[in-house]
């Protein structure tokens, strides 16, 4: 869970996780699985984290697709994510607390598989296709209804835009044929749970998520330590911001021409009208300053490359064992804790062998960078026209693709020494565009 294709989801617990009506009752957790410490204490010493799926996938489902909502409890000792360990899971709201020492029967196992699958579906639907895929296309087809083709911004973003709507043209060819694809397998279903998802995700949307540094102090994970991904996405963020507001200060000489330019405000009223997109970037429904421009064009490369890549080149280390994350889970969720559940239960509810096999040629697709899209490390192969023309920008362009090259270099020797490594940030594995 905390190491997997969702560490954004995780955040500090609050004393409303274990007071709120109908959640994790108190009682429940043991002075001895928090090391002789109190729960009170944890709370407020940050050893206690919590992955909360109650607001995403609280929706109806339809008959054959089971759902759960449910609260996961983390516990480490050292504020440290080498050492932090499942504490208790709730699976929905009011529902019976499972914990580990459930053990002895299928009744933690059980628990545990619920919760795996739960996170592939907030990860695909809410974090992944709404908040990457779909998110950028439409402010990249503002974009291109906006602004001439020969405007700098436009210029720079088409190429982190490459295979965007074909993709998700697919997609949403699955979701209105509600057929046997890789979205109509999964938990949700489509119809009922898959769309409500996005539905209630979007009434909840904030451009404000996707600045990373404050994401992570916002969740209260600014001081876990041995947080590659807090360690790694920041890196890559900083570098990407940086890019932007050089790039926008080699084309914009001053805020005034920014206030003057006529395309970019009407994309910036676009975005913010039938977009609906939201923000505090996007509050006064222009752009007046360069920062605030360089402040979208850093978050839309970010989103485009790394920030898709967190969420899309997780691989066989999480899901390729079906088992493990079942993208499918077709089990009713326990109401009671009577009884225990046998393993050929559990082993039915998983997949069948024909989705399975679809679902793990879709995992591994969802790998590979297909041509002619390029890393990014290889930036002059995706822009290598129009930055030339430029010097300026041709020299900016050369110190980030240095700085992205550098960076990759680290990153395999500081992963060496990682006891549990983060391959997705990596920039020479990690595409231009969203295309996969």
């Amino acid at each position: 869970q905390t190491h997997g294709i969702l560490p954004t989801l995780l955040r500090r617990a609050t004393d409303a996780d274990f007071t709120a009506p109908g959640t994790i009752d108190r009682s429940k957790v043991s002075a001895a699985a928090l090391g002789g410490m109190s729960l009170a204490d944890g709370m407020k010493n940050g050893h206690i984290f919590v992955m909360d799926y109650r607001r995403i996938l609280e929706v109806g489902c339809t008959d054959a697709n089971f759902s759960s909502s449910p609260l996961a409890a983390f516990f480490t000792a050292s504020k440290s994510f080498t050492d932090m360990v499942p504490l208790a899971i709730q699976l929905f709201k009011g529902g019976p607390v499972y914990t580990p020492s459930d053990a002895a029967g299928n009744q933690w196992l059980c628990a545990k598989i619920f919760c795996q699958n739960c996170c592939s579906v907030a990860q695909d639907a809410v974090f992944h296709n709404l908040g990457i895929h779909w998110v950028n296309e439409a402010v990249y087809v503002a974009a291109r209804r906006n602004f001439s083709t020969r405007h700098p911004l436009m210029q720079i973003m088409s190429p982190h835009a490459w295979g965007t709507i074909n993709i998700n043209e697919t997609t949403r060819a699955n979701l209105k044929s509600g057929g046997d694809g890789p979205l109509a397998v999964r938990n949700l279903g489509i119809d009922i749970g898959y769309k409500k998802v996005c539905a209630k995700a979007w009434q909840e949307f904030s451009w404000d998520h996707f600045d990373v540094p404050e994401d992570i102090k916002r969740r209260g994970c600014d001081e876990l330590q041995h947080y590659s991904y807090k360690e790694d996405a920041t890196k890559v963020y900083a570098m990407e911001m940086q890019y932007a507001k050089e790039l926008v200060e080699c084309f914009y000489n001053s805020d005034a021409e920014v206030v003057a330019d006529e395309e970019l405000q009407a994309f910036v009223a676009e975005c913010t009208g039938k977009c609906n997109i939201r923000g505090t970037l996007w509050t006064a429904k222009k752009f007046t300053t360069r920062d605030q421009v360089s402040k979208f064009l850093g978050t839309f490369i970010y989103n485009a490359t790394a920030g898709h890549a967190m969420y899309n080149n997780y691989g066989w280390d999480h899901l390729g064992y079906i088992p493990a994350m079942p993208l499918s889970f077709k089990l009713p969720v326990p109401k009671t804790k009577e009884g225990d559940i046998d393993e050929s239960v559990l082993c039915e509810a998983m997949p069948h062998s024909a989705y399975s096999l679809l679902l793990a040629i879709n995992t591994l697709t969802l790998t590979n960078i297909p041509e002619p899209n390029h890393p990014m490390v290889d930036i002059f192969k995706a822009q290598p026209n129009y930055l030339s023309q430029f010097p300026g920008a041709r020299k900016i362009a050369m110190r980030h693709r240095d700085a992205l090259r550098q960076f990759s270099v680290e990153q395999e020797a500081l992963n060496a020494a990682r006891p549990i490594k983060l391959l997705n940030l990596d920039p020479a594995h990690v595409a231009q565009s969203i295309s996969r």
